[in-house]
């Protein structure tokens, strides 16, 4: 019998919930390797048969090559970024099939990754590195506009588009406030406007797999947080991004792996924001299942272990998308309840906050409690059903 092995777990109880319902279809085993404390947030009880933990002491490579050994693993990858590297360190210890740790960074640093794009001549947003202490006068010779934002985080935390240097200080505080991005270097880039979108895909040894395009809905300038997301299979740029894609996946040397590529449509031309050798996050994954029936997680390591090409069925395919209620940080004080109509015409719904709570954005300055699934007909419908979410309201303490 074949077996996995998934180094770290999903931080998002629901999408690791996803990703263990859709591997026990996996025929073979499958171990969630993680620290002791992380495998303590998983509901055991909810696991197929197949589905096994395996706790490391840490997350250093001899510790976790040791662990595998004694698992007699046949591959490792991971779903999160956070430990991409370090399937990746383990792959080229054991000789096991899949991206190296070289290819990996080109996709987790954004540097390293707008570097390689600039070398081929694959972009026009040009891009600087520095720390927290060399950012004020980098950013002073850089000009402005720009966009900021840590080397290797996502999520969007600590992004920030800076139109003067009166700003910087403010973006330098709200840095070194954030455990996550205290510690990171920066990335400083040239600002292009316009929609922004993501394709959600596999590469499978160089063949393009494409399941559909996201649209993307945030609150604009200054910190991009994205409130909305439209998952559409048969979107109209998809014939246009293809030719596209081959040149940054070969400008980065990726050949297997899913991915979500953030992107911008720049007089007619493909901008690439960001490469990701992993699933889309925010949900992204469960709208592509709603919308065309595609177990995405099992169809990537159905291919990795057995070689079976997924077969990605857009004849009765829906666009689905997400919808995030969007407040400020501070004490929740009371949440209103929703019409029962409303929430009959959506496929789920969650509130993930109570009264008492306190809400303290790693994003920007928002923070999104609540999120909405609906099928829409097409894209236009996404402001009806922001107005019936509106009538969802936290009330903070002042």
């Amino acid at each position: 019998m074949k077996k996995i092995g998934i180094i770290r777990i999903p931080f998002n109880i629901d999408s690791l919930r996803q990703v263990t319902d859709q591997l026990s279809f996996f025929e073979g085993d499958v171990y969630l390797i993680d620290l002791s404390n992380r495998l303590a947030t998983v509901n055991k009880e909810s696991l197929s048969a197949n589905v096994k933990l395996a706790s490391c002491d840490s997350y250093e490579l001899d510790c976790l090559v040791e662990l595998v050994q004694f698992l007699k693993l046949d591959n490792v990858i991971s779903f999160p970024e956070a430990g991409l590297i370090d399937s990746a360190r383990i792959r080229d210890e054991l000789g096991m099939r899949g991206h190296s740790y070289e290819v990996e960074l080109n996709s987790t640093n954004k540097y390293l990754m707008r570097q390689s794009f600039l070398r081929d001549k694959l972009t026009q947003v040009h891009s600087r590195k520095c720390n927290i202490i060399e950012l004020y006068s980098t950013l002073l010779d850089f000009g402005f506009p720009a966009i900021v934002k840590p080397s290797n985080l996502t999520g969007g935390i600590g992004v920030q588009f800076i139109e003067s240097k009166k700003e910087i200080i403010n973006y330098v505080n709200r840095i070194n406030n954030n455990p996550y991005s205290r510690d990171c270097d920066l990335v400083i880039e040239s600002f292009i406007s316009g929609a922004e979108y993501s394709v959600e895909g596999v590469l499978l040894d160089n063949t393009i797999h494409i399941y559909g395009i996201t649209e993307k809905q945030t609150t604009g300038a200054p910190y991009f947080v994205e409130v909305g997301h439209a998952f559409c299979p048969n979107h109209p740029l998809i014939e246009v991004l293809v030719p596209s894609l081959k040149s940054f996946f070969k400008s980065l040397g990726m050949f297997l792996c899913p991915f979500h590529i953030e992107f911008k449509v720049v007089d007619g031309c493909i901008e690439i924001i960001e490469v990701h050798s992993r699933f889309g996050g925010d949900y992204i994954t469960k709208l592509i299942e709603y919308s065309i029936g595609s177990k995405v997680y099992l169809d990537y390591i159905n291919y990795l272990v057995f070689g079976i090409v997924p077969c990605i069925d857009k004849h009765q395919s829906t666009i689905t998308t997400i919808q995030f209620s969007v407040s400020l940080g501070g004490k929740v004080e009371s949440i209103t309840s929703l019409e029962p109509s409303f929430l009959d015409d959506l496929l789920e719904y969650k509130v993930v906050v109570k009264e008492g709570d306190v809400l303290n954005p790693q994003v920007g300055y928002y923070e999104r409690p609540a999120y909405f699934i609906a099928r829409i007909e097409n894209t236009s419908q996404i402001d009806n059903l922001r107005s019936r979410i509106n009538h969802f309201v936290i009330e903070l303490c002042t």
